[in-house]
């Protein structure tokens, strides 16, 4: 059975919109939030990576993030926060 919220998400949302999201959950491997109504996924890797800590997100928090792919499988939607440029001085 195909599920139409999900195949309607994915016509809406394309790889590399910039999307408002809120945390849901804090979990070991990263963060479960949610935007327009549907479940989204940035992984603690990807968070790491470009200079954010677990911990400077609560639950409830809202920030931007990139979509970056679609997990069919779970029905998820794969996000990726921007890069933070680090200066010195």
């Amino acid at each position: 059975m195909v599920d139409s919220n999900w195949e309607s998400i994915k016509a809406r949302v394309s790889i590399g919109d910039l999307v408002r999201v809120q945390v849901t959950e804090r979990k070991p491997f990263g963060l479960l939030v949610v935007f327009d109504g549907h479940a989204g996924v940035i992984e603690r890797i990807g968070l790491t990576k470009d200079g954010y800590s677990l911990d400077e997100f609560g639950v409830g928090s809202t920030t931007d993030a990139t979509v970056i792919g679609f997990r069919d499988w779970s029905k998820q939607i794969e996000l990726r926060l921007p890069t933070r440029v680090v200066t010195n001085g």
